[in-house]
């Protein structure tokens, strides 16, 4: 099985949300399931979902680095 952010780094960002889904159910709070599922979206052009998930880290982690990654990250949506 492939890990999400392999298939992310793939260019496969709809399988990466398959795989995130059922781990963002069972941990809603991990800060770095939630930015990959915000890049996820991203790369499928679903920027106001992807925004709404780099906002959600934001606030799941506001002084670590997913945090700060997510705030870049929400700065190259349109």
């Amino acid at each position: 099985k492939i890990r999400a952010s392999t298939l992310l780094a793939l260019n496969r960002p709809q399988d990466a949300l398959v795989q995130l889904q059922p781990l963002l159910l069972a941990d809603p709070m991990n800060a770095s399931l939630t930015l990959m599922h915000g890049q996820s979206l991203q790369a499928l052009g679903q920027s106001e979902a992807a925004r709404r998930a780099y906002q959600a880290v934001g606030a799941l982690d506001q002084q670590g680095t997913v945090g700060t990654t997510a705030k870049a990250c929400m700065n190259m949506l349109p």
